[in-house]
């Protein structure tokens, strides 16, 4: 059984052609927030900033709150997220997709343990395929840029130590 949680906020993607149909728009991201949908804007608009929803291509990125009987883009079962989300597809490295899940084990080798939200300093071995997936969970997760020197190497991995400014840093929250 999957456990579902309601968020308050979503973020859609569509493109940015013009009229623009229900069926071209994609729920990207979703949120739990006690702020206003102005704060959340704002988060959504530092976010899309540093490149944290630039897997889904050229387009417009808005933030809508729970539909009501007048806002009827998208149901109410877009507001919720599941266990199932780490099976979404949210990058792509050399054309193929990588889901959360894939960027949740690779983000793990470098977060800090303490709280992922700080930044990173760590050193870990990795293939090059690992390397440039890194690159995008730190993004995806922190919204920083991670910086990588290189300190050798170990069969098919080389050892990297990993710096990146962390989410409370870059994001601020």
């Amino acid at each position: 059984m999957t456990t579902r949680k309601t968020k308050d906020y979503i973020v859609i993607w569509q493109p940015l052609t013009f009229p623009t149909s229900v069926d071209q728009m994609k729920v990207i991201d979703a949120f739990s927030s006690a702020g206003s949908l102005a704060e959340m804007r704002g988060t959504v608009e530092a976010l899309a900033g540093n490149g944290h929803y630039s897997s889904h291509g050229e387009g417009l990125v808005t933030v809508a709150e729970k539909p009501s009987n007048t806002y009827r883009i998208l149901g109410p079962q877009y507001f919720q997220r599941d266990e199932s989300d780490n099976d979404q597809v949210v990058a792509r490295i050399n054309g193929h997709g990588v889901t959360r899940a894939q960027l949740s084990k690779v983000f793990d080798k470098v977060a800090d343990k303490a709280n992922w939200k700080n930044p990173i300093n760590a050193t870990a071995y990795l293939s090059d395929e690992e390397k440039e997936m890194l690159a995008k969970a730190i993004t995806f997760f922190t919204g920083s840029v991670a910086k990588f020197e290189w300190r050798g190497k170990r069969n098919s991995q080389s050892r990297y130590h990993v710096y990146a400014d962390g989410y409370y840093k870059t994001i601020g929250a």
